[in-house]
C-alpha cells in the first residue's frame, strides 16, 4: 500500500485559520508492506534550509493530529 502527499504552510492548521505564510513546500512518499508492519517513505523538500525533522500527524485535513 502507497500514498503519496504534497505539503505546504497553507495546510498548517493555525488560529486565527489561514495556515503559514512559505516558500516551502514539500512531498511524501510512504509505503506500506502487506501486514502493515514495515514502512518505507521519501521525503522531499523544496526552498527549505535548516531543516532538522519531519513527522506525522493522524488526523483528518484541517485538524490537529496527535
Amino acid at each position: 500500500m502507497a500514498d503519496q502527499h504534497h505539503s505546504s504552510g497553507a495546510q498548517e492548521v493555525t488560529n486565527p485559520a489561514g495556515g503559514v505564510v512559505t516558500d516551502t513546500t514539500g512531498a511524501i512518499t510512504v509505503e506500506f508492506d502487506k501486514a502493515l508492519t514495515k514502512v518505507q517513505f521519501r521525503i522531499a523538500v523544496r526552498n527549505g534550509t535548516g531543516i532538522t525533522q519531519a513527522h506525522f500527524h493522524c488526523a483528518p485535513a484541517g485538524v490537529n493530529g496527535q
